[in-house]
């Protein structure tokens, strides 16, 4: 496996060629469902897609349903949306293998609108600065999700999964025959 594996590109950005070469060709997923026919940037970051040696990917399954990983990426996408204005980050597909790149609406909502194309005469219209800030837009994106599985990987190398038991006390609802006067 690849250990090396990157989703981030460099992109010579005084090239209009080279940047609509990057954008035309980057990786789209639909963003709610096939039948809607939106897509938006996004990266594949399937477990087995993110080139970890047999042993990380053994490990990485076992943490796959903690907690403490889960509130770590959801951490590093606020910070993306946070400089990202008008953008977020969010999973998707049937076993959320996806992270694709939404446009937000600033109160919290997502539009789910095609961010985009694949079609190199698409970006014709954008002057060399739209560009620029679209491909910046998308490198950082990419780069949020070299981070996230550099994150994951420092979880497989520095901690162990064990298992732990937790009594949890809560309150439910019960049933008590009324009280007759």
């Amino acid at each position: 496996m690849n250990s090396d594996k990157k989703f981030f590109e460099k992109v010579d950005l005084r090239s209009r060629k080279k940047m609509v070469e990057f954008l035309a060709g980057h990786f789209r997923y639909h963003t709610m469902n096939s039948w809607n026919g939106l897509m938006s940037y996004a990266n594949n970051v399937k477990l087995t897609h993110l080139g970890l040696t047999r042993e990380q990917l053994d490990i990485a399954l076992d943490m796959y349903d903690i907690e403490d990983i889960h509130d770590s990426q959801r951490w590093l996408i606020e910070e993306f949306t946070k400089e990202h204005h008008g953008y977020t980050v969010g999973f998707n597909g049937r076993s959320a293998g996806y992270l694709v790149l939404y446009r937000a609406d600033g109160k919290g909502g997502v539009y789910f609108k095609s961010i985009g194309s694949s079609d190199e005469e698409d970006y014709d219209d954008y002057s060399l600065e739209e560009l620029r800030e679209e491909v910046r837009l998308v490198q950082s994106f990419d780069q949020l999700c070299d981070t996230l599985r550099e994150e994951l990987i420092y979880y497989i190398e520095h901690f162990d999964v064990v298992e732990d038991i937790e009594t949890v006390t809560q309150t439910v609802k019960v049933l008590k025959p009324k009280e007759v006067a």
